[in-house]
């Protein structure tokens, strides 16, 4: 019957306003076959949000630990702001993700230097600091999924490693 009303000439356009009287259930059955797809579809769409959601939440916790390693490092406070940082970001402590930070490399000048090592005076010194969080979000139809982001940073001017 709708497929007949949009094929139809414009006489049986009056036949829509049957569409709610309809004793035969063809309706019914049509409707219920779309849900069948439309439902799976709508659930599959919103755990897709809720993944790129989680993923974006990381990327910023992250950006704003580099902006922290940037500007605290050195500092006695750094390890309460990352802890703060993290609960900013993660209220609910048991959805927070897994957070490391390590310093891959110390350079002087463009050359290596080894870990607790110190540069001259007349030397620049360089960190470069890896910070990456995993965390992992729970699907309704989708299979849980790791989410894992990790930066570089290149800290100028630090004291040492």
């Amino acid at each position: 019957m709708l497929l007949s009303f949009l094929r139809g000439p414009k006489s049986e356009r009056n036949k829509l306003s049957g569409f709610a009287n309809d004793c035969r259930g063809v309706t019914a059955v049509e409707v219920a076959l779309l849900m069948l797809l439309l439902v799976p579809m709508l659930v599959v769409v919103v755990d897709l949000f809720q993944l790129e959601g989680e993923k974006r939440r990381l990327h910023q916790l992250s950006r704003a630990m580099a902006s922290n390693i940037v500007a605290n490092f050195d500092s006695p406070t750094f390890e309460l702001g990352q802890q703060e940082l993290v609960y900013n970001y993660f209220k609910d402590r048991s959805s927070s993700p897994e957070t490391r930070i390590v310093v891959e490399a110390c350079f002087c000048d463009q050359q290596e230097q080894g870990p607790g090592g110190f540069c001259d005076a007349d030397q620049v010194p360089t960190q470069i600091i890896s910070v990456r969080n995993r965390g992992r979000v729970i699907g309704t139809w989708l299979s849980d999924r790791e989410i894992d982001v990790g930066l570089k940073v290149k800290r100028v001017g630090s004291r040492g490693c």
